[in-house]
């Protein structure tokens, strides 16, 4: 087991045993040209995540003179990127934080936004709708709005983006999670007939991603400036599935069909450069389950192989450049099913697992630390492994 696994496992550990069409904003510029990377935690100057507990809770003050902190009866805030994040209907989980959220409904994606969380939640069996809530510490709620597909909180932590339902434009919505105002909205593809497919990404603090489904059926991926800078298309594919773009802006990672023959279900994972369409990858070995999660140094995607068989290990990352072999991600050492995946930071890959396994009732979900040389549980409870998901750190 590795130091940086570890460090997960110590920081988890102090929670007790109780996680189609593209349309971005972009900078304009040369293809080649890399894109804003998207902020880093203004807590770790280096910009390097920091795993373990400070031991003072944001806004804590100090005495001076050496004296041990004052106690603050404020509650703790958000975790730092690469903090264990994840929820179930009644628990919300951050690093060395936890509170009751007591959900209607289970949760569908999680995200850290600036002093809270934006969780959404599932309103429908059969469609990708959803409810976007500001979850604040000390257990307040903010809803944002009702929701169609994935959306993204911005790298400053500030607004949320997604489809919609109220849209009267039916394109894509901004609102402030703070007060849930809504304060912009991206409308490419409104005026031409272009349907929005539900499916919005920040890149960075000025630029969002945007899914859109053209007159041919061709989905598309388009670069747009909140400030009404000209648009650019980022890809133009047969996508299949959920897309994600990397943390740095320069690769995008989605589902693509196989050969496109007629009778041909298969499925492959495919990434490439957002600044140029002629760069795909295709890897029809691997595929993403869902939303794929992309490492925080933006160097590799979390992949499942496609065969299915044997005992083998269910992720594999990689590589954002197409071509380096990596290391697969090792399965938690236990008889039960893995449920899904995301990455915690560049190494070490965050694995729910679930079922009464052993016979013990207490064991509905559990949350493990996994990297290429091992896994850690780090936590275990009752609770059915189906109202729990993992939190994006990108």
């Amino acid at each position: 087991m590795n130091r940086t696994l570890t460090l997960v496992i110590a920081a988890a550990a102090v929670v007790g045993t109780t996680g189609g069409v593209v349309a971005a904003t972009m900078a304009t510029g040369p293809d080649d040209e890399q894109p804003a990377a998207r902020a880093t935690d203004a807590s770790s100057p280096s910009g390097t995540p920091s795993r373990t507990p400070s031991g003072t809770p944001s806004g804590t003050p100090t005495s001076g003179g050496g004296e041990q902190p004052v106690p603050s009866d404020d509650p703790p805030g958000p975790g730092r990127p690469g903090d264990l994040l994840w929820a179930n209907q009644r628990l919300l989980h951050d690093g060395d934080t936890e509170i009751e959220i007591d959900l209607d409904n289970v949760p569908y994606s999680l995200e850290r936004a600036a002093g809270g969380w934006v969780v959404t939640v599932k309103t429908s069996p059969q469609e990708p709708s959803f409810e976007a809530i500001y979850l604040r510490p000390d257990g307040t709620r903010q809803l944002l709005g009702e929701t169609f597909g994935d959306g993204d909180v911005s790298p400053d932590g500030t607004r949320y983006v997604a489809q919609g339902l109220d849209d009267p434009n039916q394109g894509y919505t901004v609102w402030d999670v703070a007060s849930g105002e809504q304060v912009d909205g991206v409308l490419y593809g409104t005026a031409e007939g272009q349907t929005a497919t539900g499916h919005a990404q920040f890149v960075d603090d000025s630029t969002v991603a945007t899914g859109w489904r053209d007159d041919r059926d061709v989905e598309l991926a388009v670069a747009s400036h909140f400030d009404g800078s000209d648009d650019r298309t980022v890809l133009a594919d047969d996508l299949v599935g959920a897309w994600s773009i990397s943390p740095d802006g320069i690769y995008i990672a989605g589902t693509v069909a196989g050969s496109g023959k007629p009778g041909d279900t298969t499925i492959c994972a495919m990434v490439m450069r957002t600044s140029n369409l002629d760069s795909q990858v295709v890897d029809c070995s691997l595929a993403f389950p869902g939303l794929p999660s992309w490492s925080t140094d933006s160097n590799s995607v979390l992949a499942e192989p496609t065969d299915g068989e044997g005992d083998g290990p269910v992720f594999q990352p990689l590589a954002a450049n197409g071509t380096d072999q990596l290391a697969a991600i090792q399965n938690p050492p236990v008889d039960a099913e893995v449920i899904r995946g995301a990455f915690l930071d560049e190494d070490v890959v965050a694995i729910l697992t679930g079922g009464d396994r052993d016979g013990d009732p207490l064991v509905g979900t559990e949350v493990w630390a996994c990297d290429s040389t091992g896994c850690e549980g780090t936590q275990r409870l009752g609770d059915d492994v189906a109202t729990a998901v993992l939190g994006r750190q990108d």
